[in-house]
C-alpha cells in the first residue's frame, strides 16, 4: 500500500523534492521504521526522479526497473533511425539480455565482452555504443550488483498496480474537475478501500499468501531432516533438488544463497526449513503434505 499521495503540477525535479521534503515533515522521526531513509529505491529511468532520490536520501540505494530497461532497449532496436536489420533485433536483445539476467559481476563481464564481439553486434557500430552507455551504468539494471535489499523485486510492480488501483478504484476510470475532488477521492474513496484490504489481510482472509507458501513447500517435498544441516541458530545448509550443491539459508535475515534467495526473495529452501526442522523435525515434508498439514 502507498506510503503516501501527492498531487503535483508535474513530474519535475522540484515536484519530486517537495513531495518528499513534505512527507519528512509529515512523517517525522518515525519514517521508514525510524532509518529515515528506505535501503533501495526502483524507479524508472528518470533523471528528475533520481536527482531528487539523491538530494533528499543520499544514504539510500538506487536500481531501475529491468522491465522499463528492456523495454526502452527494444524501442531502441526497432527505431527505424538505428537501420538494425528485422532478423537481428531478436539476437541483440537476447544479448542485452543475458547480461541483465546475470547474477554474477563476473559472468555479468564475460557476457558483455561476449555480446560486444558477437558476429551480430560488430555489424552495427551504433548498437555497441549504445551498449557500452548502458554497461557504464551497470550497477543501476544489472542483477549481479543487487543484493538481498531488493526483496526479491526488480521492477516497480507495486507502483504501477498502486496507480491502476488509484485509477480503477478510486477515481473509477472517470476524470476528476479539480484537485479538491481529487483530495477529497484519496482522503475518502481510497482511504475505505485500504482499510478493507488491511482488514482482509490481518483476518487471513487474502488467499495470495497461502498459495504461496502451498506451492513452495511441494516444491520442497524433497528435503527432510537428514539432508538439512544445521551450523548456527539461524543458519542451515539445504540441499539443492537439481544438483550436489548446498546452499545456506540464514533464517534471521530471511536470505538463501540461491538464485532466487540471495535477492531476498521467499524460496522453497526457507520454506522447507520453516516446517522441517523448526515445526516438525521428526517427519519428512512430503508426508507433511500427503497428510494435508501444510
Amino acid at each position: 500500500m502507498p506510503l503516501a499521495v501527492f498531487i503535483t503540477s508535474g513530474q519535475r525535479q522540484a515536484d519530486y523534492e517537495t513531495s518528499f521534503n513534505l512527507l519528512k515533515q509529515a512523517v517525522g522521526e518515525n519514517l521508514f521504521g525510524g532509518q529515515h531513509y528506505p535501503k533501495v529505491f526502483i524507479t524508472d529511468d528518470s533523471l528528475a526522479e533520481q536527482n531528487a532520490i539523491k538530494s533528499n536520501f543520499p544514504e539510500s540505494g538506487s536500481k531501475l526497473c529491468l522491465f522499463h530497461v528492456a523495454q526502452a532497449v527494444w524501442s531502441w532496436l526497432w527505431n527505424s533511425v538505428n537501420k538494425v536489420a528485422l532478423g537481428d533485433k531478436k539476437t541483440l536483445m537476447q544479448e542485452f539480455q543475458s547480461i541483465m539476467r546475470n547474477s554474477s559481476v563476473e559472468q555479468a563481464e564475460l557476457t558483455y565482452k561476449e555480446a560486444c564481439d558477437s558476429p551480430t553486434s560488430k555489424m552495427y557500430g551504433n548498437w555497441r555504443t549504445y551498449l557500452q552507455s548502458h554497461w557504464e551504468r551497470r550497477e543501476l539494471w544489472c542483477i549481479a550488483w543487487r543484493g538481498a535489499e531488493m526483496c526479491g523485486n526488480h521492477t516497480n510492480n507495486f507502483t504501477e498496480i498502486t496507480v491502476r488501483l488509484y485509477k480503477d478504484i478510486v477515481l473509477s476510470r472517470c476524470k476528476t474537475n479539480n484537485v479538491t475532488v481529487l483530495v477529497d477521492f484519496t482522503c475518502t474513496v481510497m482511504e475505505k478501500y485500504y482499510v478493507r484490504r488491511l482488514r482482509s489481510f490481518a483476518n487471513s482472509r487474502e488467499v495470495a499468501p497461502r498459495l504461496l507458501l502451498q506451492a513452495l513447500l511441494k516444491r520442497a517435498e524433497y528435503l527432510n531432516t537428514d539432508n538439512i544441516t544445521k551450523m548456527t541458530a539461524f543458519t542451515y545448509l539445504v540441499p539443492s533438488e537439481r544438483s550436489d550443491e548446498k546452499y545456506e539459508v540464514d533464517i534471521s535475515v530471511g536470505i538463501c544463497m540461491c538464485e532466487a534467495g540471495k535477492h531476498g526473495k521467499f524460496c522453497e529452501h526457507q520454506a522447507g526449513i520453516l516446517y522441517v526442522s523448526h515445526f516438525f523435525p521428526q517427519m519428512h515434508l512430503g508426508l507433511l503434505l500427503k497428510q494435508g498439514t501444510g
